[in-house]
């Protein structure tokens, strides 16, 4: 493709792909002196609601290894332990399908504003960005087992409600995950003395549960969002600092993922649709 039929950022420069870069090693990065996970559980709980307040610290925050972790347990309508080896269970990749809208702010400021489709943006960017290895190994942490397609009793159903069944007598299955918003897909650290919050809205059992019974509720124990901080060497961290103190502003270019709802009627064997973007 020629230069001239590149779509440029205004304030972007030309560069060249690491792929072509054939004749020299890589960097070895040197600028992060150390680092740890700390855990936030929700500042305030509604009935179908979560909400984080992550303060402003001297930190920087490894945004991409930000995740969730929870348990989650199967109960019976009147709350109390389900029968062993009732017919329930999760819907594929829970750490997605549980919310069905997250909001995230940055210092008060919407990130941007999201309907109530995440639990597609989740699964569709699970399926699709990560590979077959991934899906048969760590991802099964997030309790994904792939259905069995055209089938209500499949295989992945029956792995998941296993695991529900096992943990009914206790606080649940242990799930983690990552969290599904655009800004957490930067390769980029955030900044020191910036403020988070986000919001998790619940989807509800009718959504999140495949049962016969269809009466069945969901609790959620322990959920927590887990932020990676990071401490930059010295010499970087200072050099970071003199620039932002001169007026320079820290960028984080991402990719935005936008969901679109379709209405096909019932009774249409073709379907066209232009102009997606």
């Amino acid at each position: 493709m020629a230069v001239s039929e590149v779509t440029f950022y205004k304030t972007s420069k030309i560069g060249y792909g690491r792929e072509l870069d054939l004749f020299s090693l890589p960097n070895t990065d040197v600028t992060a002196a150390n680092g740890k996970y700390l855990k936030y559980p929700p500042k305030t709980q509604e009935v179908d609601k979560y909400t984080f307040i992550i303060p402003a610290s001297s930190n920087y925050i490894d945004l991409k290894k930000t995740f969730l972790s929870m348990m989650v347990k199967i109960t019976k309508a009147d709350d109390s332990n389900i029968d062993n080896n009732q017919s329930v269970g999760l819907v594929n990749y829970p750490v997605g399908s549980l919310f069905k809208q997250v909001n995230v702010w940055v210092n008060g400021v919407l990130v941007k504003a999201q309907g109530d489709l995440y639990p597609y943006k989740a699964y569709f960017q699970a399926l699709l960005n990560l590979s077959k290895s991934a899906h048969e190994t760590y991802l099964a942490g997030s309790m994904w087992h792939k259905d069995t397609a055209e089938h209500m009793n499949n295989q992945g159903l029956k792995k998941r409600g296993a695991l529900t069944n096992a943990a009914r007598a206790t606080k649940g299955v242990g799930i983690v995950g990552n969290v599904h918003s655009d800004l957490f897909s930067s390769d980029r650290y955030l900044i020191p003395d910036v403020e988070l919050k986000l919001e998790f809205f619940l989807s509800g059992p009718k959504f999140a549960l495949m049962s016969t019974a269809q009466d069945e509720k969901i609790k959620i124990h322990d959920l927590a969002l887990n932020f990676y901080h990071v401490n930059p060497a010295v010499s970087t961290g200072l050099e970071i600092e003199r620039a932002l103190n001169a007026g320079y502003t820290a960028e984080y270019p991402i990719v935005s993922t936008t969901i679109q709802p379709l209405v096909i009627p019932i009774e249409s064997n073709t379907f066209q649709k232009f102009d997606f973007f």
